[in-house]
């Protein structure tokens, strides 16, 4: 019984536009985005949120054109002053910082010369 549910619901899925989206607290029918969310999904917005953060952060902290951002090398080490916890990147299910920032590549990138990047410009 479950099964045919979960079936119909993937048969009734209408995948969004994420840019269109203006309210997040109304999708279409007085839905909210986050209606669904699991533990994971609240997991991997947290992460963006605070890659974000941290990426402007530092940015405003050091203001040295020798140091473009955060190294994919220092990202647990800055997490860690920024936030005070741990960043275990196998948490998510990832072996390395790259890996970690492909799971959150709409928000957060790692350059050329592997310094992370926003993708989300700074508002």
């Amino acid at each position: 019984k479950e099964e045919a549910a979960a079936d119909e619901d993937l048969e009734n899925f209408k995948p969004l536009d994420m840019s269109a989206i203006e309210d997040v607290s109304d999708i279409g029918e007085g839905e909210p985005l986050f209606a669904n969310f699991a533990f994971e999904d609240w997991a991997l917005m947290n992460l963006r949120f605070e890659l974000l953060l941290m990426i402007q952060s530092f940015k405003k902290d050091v203001p040295d054109p020798d140091r473009p951002g955060v190294h994919e090398s220092h990202l647990a080490f800055y997490y860690n002053r920024y936030f005070r916890k741990p960043l275990n990147v196998k948490f998510f299910g990832a072996n390395t910082p790259l890996e970690l920032c492909e799971l959150v590549k709409d928000a957060v990138l790692i350059k050329e010369n592997s310094v992370l990047e926003a993708v989300i410009a700074e508002e």
